[in-house]
């Protein structure tokens, strides 16, 4: 499932759908994706190694000239999510100058379309859902403070929306680190709920160009800095068990995993063809036969044909 950026659940509903036995459990799913997460790192990491032969061996003067650029999701830099890729001269392929132009005119056919990592979003989704949840279960109760949940100065939609974009912001600008996605994540409680009489700006950056304009202001040696209206602490309260659980290391560490599977799934296939998931199947014990072959290489062939008509 991971091969078309799918996980447990998805599996299940197409083994429900096509009427299979159910898949296996949470815990013997993870056990296969760490498997999963170190099979494809040796292979793309292989992958990676011939490629680099192949465009050395093709050069007449044994240096190689490549082409290196990087994209992001969307257009004006404004996304966090982004790619480098570095192309030899030799063998790449001509319409593949850039990120974006493989997106766009799929060098590789109809059939093999390059894919964003969903994981994030899903967890950030996650933090939303439970914030929501917290209107439902304290609607009729009153907090600390004798106030309700909601209202001016509480726990709105804007806020929860505002709060799971920082959340997967988080995830997303510290995606090689559990321990710095877990001081973002921290960060952004605590930047939140601070006042004037309780800053809680601990795991906010201090660089020069940080985002937190309080530990901007201590850079500048600027005292009459003002915090704008923030989360009621009673609140503050109630969602901090949220931000616990949704920081937990074993759930980041999924994060990191997911990334690194697709990540490395997806180079090796750009260097060396869907015919390459054969040497990923093999390195798992399992018996590859005709249908397996024949349509990784017709998808292969496909995709060639596709890309030479558009040269």
């Amino acid at each position: 499932m991971r091969c078309i950026g799918q996980g447990l659940e998805s599996l299940k509903t197409f083994c429900a759908v096509m009427s299979l036995p159910n898949p296996v459990e949470q815990k013997s799913h993870d056990v296969i994706n760490n498997k999963l997460s170190r099979v494809m790192k040796e292979v793309a990491e292989e992958s990676m190694k011939m490629a680099a032969v192949e465009e050395y061996s093709s050069s007449p003067d044994n240096l190689l000239t490549v082409s290196g650029d990087g994209t992001w999701k969307t257009r004006g830099h404004s996304s966090l999510i982004g790619v480098c890729t570095v192309i030899g001269a030799e063998t790449g392929d001509g319409d593949t100058k850039t990120f974006n132009a493989l997106s766009e005119n799929k060098p590789y056919g109809d059939d093999y379309l390059i894919q964003k990592i969903e994981c994030v979003g899903h967890v950030q989704k996650r933090m939303g859902t439970r914030l929501r949840k917290l209107i439902l279960v304290y609607s009729k109760k009153k907090l600390s403070d004798g106030k309700t949940i909601g209202g001016k100065g509480r726990l709105t939609d804007s806020l929860i929306d505002k709060l799971a974009h920082y959340y997967g912001n988080a995830i997303r600008c510290n995606s090689t680190s559990v321990k710095e996605m877990r001081k973002a994540i921290w960060a952004v409680w605590g930047h939140s709920c601070s006042t004037d009489d309780e800053p809680m700006h601990w795991f906010c950056p201090t660089n020069p160009n940080t985002w937190c304009k309080y530990n901007a202001a201590i850079n500048n040696n600027l005292q009459n800095y003002k915090h704008k209206p923030s989360v009621a602490k009673a609140v503050r309260d109630v969602i901090k068990p949220v931000f616990a659980d949704l920081s937990h290391p074993a759930l980041l560490k999924k994060c990191l995993e997911i990334a690194e599977i697709a990540a490395n799934l997806e180079t090796s296939v750009f260097n060396d063809g869907n015919q390459i998931l054969i040497t990923i199947l093999e390195k798992f014990g399992l018996k590859i036969n005709r249908n397996v072959c024949v349509p990784l290489a017709e998808r292969d062939n496909r995709r060639i044909f596709t890309s030479r008509q558009r040269l």
